[in-house]
C-alpha cells in the first residue's frame, strides 16, 4: 500500500472488495479481528473468496447504502487520515447526474470494503456527498 498522499492531503485506503451483499441497513463499521471479518464476510455471496487479511498490521473499514433502487448512490474511499489519536475516513457517496431519472436496474446493495494500516483509536466516518458528471 503506498504512502503518498491523495488530493485532499488523505491517505490511500485500497479497496479489497466493492459488490453485491446483503446488507439491507446503510452502516459504517470497522474490522480488526478474525471473528470480526468472519461475520461481515457472511453478508457476501459463498462463491467470493475473502481476501488474506494481516490484523496485526492492517484493519477493514466497511461502508453501506443499504437497499437502493438502481445504481445510485455509489460509494468509495476518498482517503483517510490521523488525527488526535484517531482515524477519519472519508466516504464519498455520489449520487446521479443533475436531471436523472433512473437507470432501471431494480434494487441493489452494495458493501464496499477498504484496507488501511492498523489503528487503536477510535475511527470516525464522513461522508462526502458529490454529484456524478453527465
Amino acid at each position: 500500500m503506498s504512502d503518498d498522499l491523495v488530493p485532499g492531503g488523505l491517505h490511500p485506503i485500497e479497496v479489497v472488495y466493492h459488490f453485491v451483499a446483503d446488507v439491507p441497513q446503510p452502516g459504517r463499521w470497522v474490522i480488526r479481528s478474525e471473528a470480526e471479518f468472519r461475520e461481515t464476510w457472511r453478508l457476501v455471496p459463498p462463491e467470493i473468496a475473502p481476501p488474506v487479511v494481516d490484523f496485526g498490521r492492517d484493519m477493514l473499514v466497511c461502508a453501506t447504502w443499504g437497499i437502493c433502487g438502481g445504481s445510485w448512490p455509489q460509494l468509495s474511499f476518498d482517503g483517510y487520515r490521523v488525527e488526535a489519536g484517531g482515524v477519519r475516513v472519508v466516504v464519498r457517496v455520489t449520487g446521479p447526474p443533475p436531471g436523472y431519472w433512473s437507470d432501471n436496474a431494480g434494487t441493489f446493495q452494495a458493501l464496499l470494503v477498504g484496507r488501511l494500516p492498523r489503528h487503536e483509536g477510535e475511527v470516525e466516518f464522513v461522508d462526502r456527498f458529490v454529484r456524478a458528471e453527465r
